[in-house]
């Protein structure tokens, strides 16, 4: 199921004092019911990182976890930095993630549902907090 990340909206703080574990929340997701193949539902996601070392400049490096609920394992994704690279800065901003390609996965069915389970990972190895995309129907072509 491929992504893209089409939008980074960032904003760096000094003063801000925010934890350094990464936590994210969504701010919309459009559509929540597509049909199969066609539709991109866009997820936006806030986030904020208090020592600013969210995303990875190695292209082959993955910081975000998208788990379809109907899937048995999630589909990885890079992110590239949301702040320059060695510096200690708290960061906020948000992220738009473009997820194409969903598709019903039952060859009998008109229509499924599923919710997307999300997380990011800083280059410290801290996880974020997990958040989930309300219902999203998926209509057959």
């Amino acid at each position: 199921m491929p992504i893209f990340l089409i939008g980074l909206l960032g904003a760096c703080t000094v003063e801000n004092e925010l934890p350094n574990k990464p936590e994210i929340s969504i701010v919309s997701v459009h559509p929540t019911e597509i049909t199969e193949y066609q539709d991109v539902i866009k997820v936006v996601l806030a986030y904020t990182d208090g020592d600013g070392n969210l995303g990875f400049s190695n292209p082959d490096s993955n910081a975000l976890r998208v788990w379809d609920d109907r899937l048995s394992s999630p589909d990885w994704y890079h992110v590239q930095p949301l702040a320059p690279p060695g510096e200690k800065i708290s960061i906020q901003g948000e992220l738009t993630v473009n997820l194409s390609g969903t598709f019903v996965l039952s060859s009998t069915a008109d229509q499924e549902t599923t919710r997307f389970r999300i997380k990011i990972k800083d280059r410290n190895g801290n996880w974020s907090n997990e958040v989930i995309t309300p219902l999203i129907t998926i209509n057959r072509e």
